[in-house]
């Protein structure tokens, strides 16, 4: 059972724009983007494996709380070595948590304790990508600045359904929730 705190300290982690987010229903396997901030009762759906959630990482100053890194999976018959990822990561003690994507790829999250700009986070994960074996990734948020018509790119969110999938692995270790959000 997913507890209140662990859900309000998720949130917090993944704070993003507040004009749109995400939404994946794993029903009929179809995305949408919704307008306004982020209902906390979506995050607790996520959580639980209802509705999958996704968040624009930029925010209206132009700044950012997290990032990823997307390493994507290209076909069905490949997924990406999530354990090799790891040992890259911990090898050059980079602070990045890698988490299983529903793709069967991979999301590097960084989670940054103040705001810090965009376009400084975006150059540093492009660095970072390839110091982990694969430059060229797609990294989150697209966007460095967004102009007042504009809702930026959104991505999926760890742990949908407590985790059964979409996990974290850290120093070899798969993470639950609660631990996931301790080293974040």
């Amino acid at each position: 059972m997913i507890i209140e705190k662990d859900i309000n300290k998720f949130a917090k982690l993944f704070r993003g724009n507040i004009r749109s987010y995400g939404r994946w229903n794993p029903d009929t396997q179809t995305l949408s983007t919704d307008k306004g901030k982020v209902p906390i009762e979506c995050f607790k759906l996520h959580l639980e494996g209802g509705t999958g959630l996704g968040i624009v990482p930029i925010t209206d100053t132009d700044n950012c709380y997290f990032a990823t890194i997307d390493i994507d999976a290209h076909n069905d018959q490949e997924k990406i070595n999530l354990k090799k990822i790891d040992g890259l990561i911990q090898k050059h003690d980079l602070p990045i948590i890698p988490c299983r994507s529903k793709s069967g790829g991979v999301h590097c999250y960084v989670f940054c304790k103040r705001k810090i700009a965009a376009s400084l986070l975006v150059a540093k994960l492009m660095d970072w990508a390839k110091i982990i074996g694969h430059p060229g990734s797609e990294i989150f948020p697209k966007q460095t600045s967004l102009s007042a018509d504009q809702f930026g790119n959104w991505i999926n969110l760890p742990y949908h359904n407590d985790g059964k999938i979409r996990a974290a692995l850290w120093k070899g270790k798969r993470l639950n929730l609660s631990e996931f959000i301790s080293v974040a």
